[in-house]
C-alpha cells in the first residue's frame, strides 16, 4: 500500500522512475539537487595519477607520461586502453563529442591528449582483435584478445573490470624494463600507499 501511494506521488509530479524500488525512496524526498548542466562537474571525469612502471604519475605531469615510461610500456599502456573500450568519439558541430561508458570516454580523451589515436589500434591489420566481451556486471570484467602475429601462435588478453575482481586473478606485473614481477600481497600494498 505505501508503495501504490508512492507511485501516485510521482506521477502526479510528472516523474518517472524506472526501477521500481526507487519510488518509495524518492516519494519521502523533499529536495533534489542535480547537476544537470555539468557546471559543477563539468560533465567530464578526469584523471588524477596513473600507476606505472612502479611509480605514480601525478595529475601535473599526465601530459608527460611518454616521457616518464619506457617505449614498450607506453605503447602498451595506450593499446590496451584503445582496444578494450567500446567507446568512441565523433565530431558533432566543430565540437569533439564522446559516447560510451565515462570511464572509458575519460581515458580515450585522455589518449588524444597525448596525440594518440585509439582508432589506429582498434582498426590495425598487424593486431586485429579476434574476440571480445562487453563488461557484464555478472563477472564484473570485460576482455579483448587481439592476434599478436600471423602465426596465430601468440595473442594477448586485454581484462578490464573492478580492482576487488582482477586482484583475484593477478599473479604477475610488469616493472621497469619489461621485467615480470611477482604479484602478492606486499606489492599491493605497496600499491595502496600510493
Amino acid at each position: 500500500l505505501p508503495l501504490t501511494f508512492s507511485i501516485l506521488k510521482l506521477l502526479k509530479e510528472k516523474t518517472i522512475v524506472k526501477n521500481a524500488s526507487a519510488y518509495e525512496y524518492m516519494a519521502g524526498l523533499d529536495n533534489l539537487f542535480t547537476d544537470y548542466y555539468g557546471i559543477l562537474t563539468q560533465n567530464t571525469m578526469q584523471i588524477e595519477s596513473i600507476f606505472l612502471e612502479d611509480s605514480q604519475v601525478d595529475k601535473e605531469n599526465l601530459l608527460g607520461l611518454k616521457h616518464l615510461v619506457s617505449n614498450e610500456m607506453f605503447s602498451f599502456f595506450t593499446e590496451s586502453i584503445s582496444v578494450n573500450s567500446i567507446a568512441f568519439s565523433a565530431q558533432l558541430h566543430n565540437e569533439v563529442r564522446y559516447f560510451g561508458n565515462n570511464i572509458e570516454c575519460c581515458l580515450i580523451r585522455y589518449l588524444f591528449s597525448l596525440d594518440v589515436n585509439y582508432r589506429n589500434f582498434r582498426n590495425s591489420l598487424q593486431r586485429p582483435i579476434i574476440s571480445s566481451s562487453p563488461y557484464l556486471s555478472e563477472s564484473k570484467l570485460s576482455y579483448t584478445v587481439i592476434k599478436m602475429d600471423d602465426k596465430w601462435e601468440y595473442v594477448r588478453l586485454y581484462i578490464k573490470g573492478t580492482p576487488e575482481t582482477l586482484l583475484d586473478y593477478m599473479t604477475m606485473f610488469i616493472q621497469p624494463g619489461q621485467v615480470l614481477g611477482k604479484f602478492n600481497k606486499d606489492y599491493y600494498d605497496k600499491i595502496k600507499m600510493k
